[in-house]
């Protein structure tokens, strides 16, 4: 399983014209680029000679230049839910406003049940069709909402979440949790994205078409008040 996380992008299997200017001014630039570099050596007097490295230097370029411009293909954030709005619907961008940092702390009390949201934006031209994991993790590390020794009570679907989210749009997932025990957590948000097309596939660098393609978000932290 191949995991995105922090970069990659998708595009379609027919990119479009925008798409492939971009990518003809990319190369361009850095053809234009190596042009200017030369590597030459010396061995004694009489001895020298410039070393042919052109293409190595074009395929590390070109490889560290398109993880830094293209976006991730899946961006993932959440939220307290306080308007209790319906999960599966796209997303507005006045409303994706309203989502907090991914990296943001969230403060809620123990014994509550806390409506929570976590919203999946598609970066990219084309349908995404996926399923989504949402998991919470204590201060060690460990999984709070499985086991016979689990911290977090929760309603609402957390694992297995199937969704389609069209091309350059935005879904939320709405759940519960209840946390017993006060303290600092963790939510994380994960995604295996099912027929994925060449573009992510060649970003993700699988070596099978049957590979699958994982991509997760940043940690949200939730800062837990109250007494056990």
């Amino acid at each position: 399983m191949k995991d995105l996380q922090a970069d990659g992008n998708g595009g379609g299997r027919n990119t479009s014209f925008s798409e492939k200017n971009t990518k003809a001014e990319l190369n361009a630039c850095i053809k234009n680029l190596i042009s200017r570099i030369k590597v030459q050596w010396h061995s004694g007097r009489n001895s020298s000679g410039e070393l042919n490295i052109k293409e190595a230097i074009q395929a590390a370029l070109q490889t560290s230049v398109m993880d830094v411009l293209l976006p991730d293909p899946l961006t993932f954030g959440f939220r307290l839910d306080r308007d209790g709005s319906e999960s599966g619907k796209p997303y507005s961008e006045k409303d994706s406003d309203l989502v907090e940092s991914p990296g943001s702390k969230g403060s809620v009390v123990a014994h509550e049940m806390t409506p929570m949201e976590v919203l999946v934006r598609n970066n990219t031209k084309d349908m995404i069709k996926m399923s989504l994991n949402i998991t919470c993790r204590g201060v060690a590390g460990e999984n709070c909402v499985d086991g016979t020794k689990a911290t977090v009570l929760w309603t609402g679907v957390l694992s297995d979440i199937t969704m389609e989210i069209p091309p350059l749009q935005q879904i939320k997932h709405s759940f519960c949790l209840h946390f017993l025990v006060p303290g600092e957590y963790t939510l994380l948000a994960a995604a295996v994205i099912d027929d994925a097309n060449d573009i992510l596939r060649a970003r993700a660098k699988t070596t099978s078409a049957a590979e699958p393609i994982f991509c997760r978000g940043p940690p949200y932290h939730v800062r837990v008040l109250g007494t056990a």
